[in-house]
């Protein structure tokens, strides 16, 4: 597990005041590696790009100064930056099992603790108390050695760019407290995380002292239990959170024949949209909607493979009305996905998730088949003819590219890939993202 860390020592200075020290551990890094092997004129070349995880403070010493039965605060900067695809996590901890700040002269005994529960504001925190912040409003205690506390996480690379985060330390001095120098060193380690957004060897703490679930759905609209519960029709869908940190549904939409809005769906304040009711077969539309019945009653598919497609819809049917011909390029601002959740920005959300299986389709395939992103391959459905069911599956996004084409993604026989455009008046599935 590559980590780097930083130490921090908190001093009291002047009347009361406190310093931090820091100092940077150098990254850990792997050595790439090169392979290769040649039959006849065939030579396949592969290279390991190690991970790296690089950090730092832009200083090595916070001073505060404090008077008497007041609060003061001040931050350190903390810059971290990684090529690791699932990012890094940033923690913060003691040094050791003692989070008092103590006086430097070991003959006083006075101290400022920092042992209180939940958040506090500056006015809430109490006398000869002292916490850190990451939004200079909530202060929470330090954490002892072996029990870091998450102040930042994140999701994918960020290989050129150092991320800052502030983090804020506030002291509240009360009035009998003796004069002095009172410090204590904090550490802070950023790890790289691994392909289920976790460190691979610990697990911090949220900031208010919570387990990390590191599930997305868990805070997504009308999901309980794994389940999404569309409420405009009482509908259930699976959902799952995977590799990319947002929490996607595995079932196709089914909403037909109602009425919507910007209270129950994704579309802005003002606008509402009549989904028709299922048809069998889409009319090829630019200008108006279209659904059809996507359950296919004929043979084939592979083992496991549900005949159940949902509905498929053409793409102004999709977007809510929003992304017919008069959209020649750019982004609907609406479509029919549940309030709270939206269409695919593009297909390389799709591919973002082929990257993260190692950037091999074949291992996103076989997590289709089991309790996976769960694409289909319902076939498209245009003018009267249902074709290709069990080789395509073609996935709306929220992108135009031209009056009559969007971008797409394509659920195939052996493959996931993108397709630069499609007709917007073919039916093709939704899967919606919560937001």
């Amino acid at each position: 597990m590559k980590k780097q860390q930083t130490l921090s020592a908190i001093n009291k200075v002047g009347i009361f005041a406190a310093s931090l020290f820091v100092t940077a551990v150098a990254a850990y890094l792997y050595s790439p590696t090169f392979g290769s092997h040649a039959t006849e004129a065939d030579v396949n070349v592969n290279i390991n790009v190690g991970e790296v995880l690089t950090m730092g403070v832009n200083s090595d010493t916070l001073n505060l100064v404090a008077a008497i039965n007041s609060f003061t605060h001040g931050s350190i900067n903390v810059s971290a930056q990684t090529n690791n695809v699932y990012g890094y996590t940033l923690a913060i901890e003691d040094v050791d099992s003692n989070t008092d700040l103590a006086h430097t002269d070991m003959n006083i005994s006075d101290a400022i603790s920092s042992a209180f529960t939940g958040a506090k504001t500056s006015s809430e925190m109490g006398d000869n108390t002292w916490g850190f912040s990451i939004d200079e409003t909530n202060y929470y205690k330090i954490p002892t050695v072996g029990n870091p506390v998450a102040v930042k996480r994140t999701t994918s690379a960020n290989a050129t760019t150092y991320e800052t985060t502030v983090v804020d330390f506030g002291v509240k001095v009360g009035s009998s407290l003796t004069s002095g120098t009172y410090t204590d060193v904090v550490k802070f380690t950023a790890y790289v995380n691994g392909h289920d957004r976790k460190p691979t060897e610990v697990d911090p703490k949220n900031i208010d002292g919570t387990s990390y679930s590191y599930d997305a759905c868990l805070d997504a609209r009308y999901v309980s239990n794994g389940i999404l519960t569309d409420p405009r029709d009482g509908t259930e869908y699976t959902v799952k959170s995977l590799p990319d940190g947002q929490c996607w549904m595995t079932q196709n939409l089914r909403l037909a024949n109602m009425t919507i809005d910007s209270t129950n769906s994704d579309m802005p304040a003002g606008m509402s949209y009549t989904v028709a009711a299922k048809s069998n077969m889409i009319s090829p539309s630019y200008t108006s909607g279209s659904v059809m019945d996507g359950t296919w009653g004929g043979g084939g598919g592979a083992p496991g493979e549900s005949k159940d497609f949902g509905v498929l819809y053409n793409y102004y049917a999709a977007t809510a009305g929003t992304g017919g011909s008069d959209l020649a390029s750019g982004t609907a601002v609406a479509s029919i996905c549940p309030k709270g959740w939206r269409l695919p920005t593009s297909s390389a959300e799709y591919d973002n998730l082929v990257t993260l299986y190692d950037g091999d389709s074949s291992k996103l395939l076989g997590f289709i088949y089991s309790e996976g992103l769960g694409l289909t391959r319902h076939g498209i459905a245009y003018n009267g003819s249902w074709i290709n069911v069990f080789a395509d599956g073609p996935y709306w996004t929220a992108t135009s590219l031209t009056s009559n084409t969007t971008d797409y993604y394509n659920r195939g026989t052996s493959i996931l890939s993108t397709y630069d455009r499609i007709s917007k008046s073919i039916g093709g599935a939704i899967r919606c993202i919560a937001k």
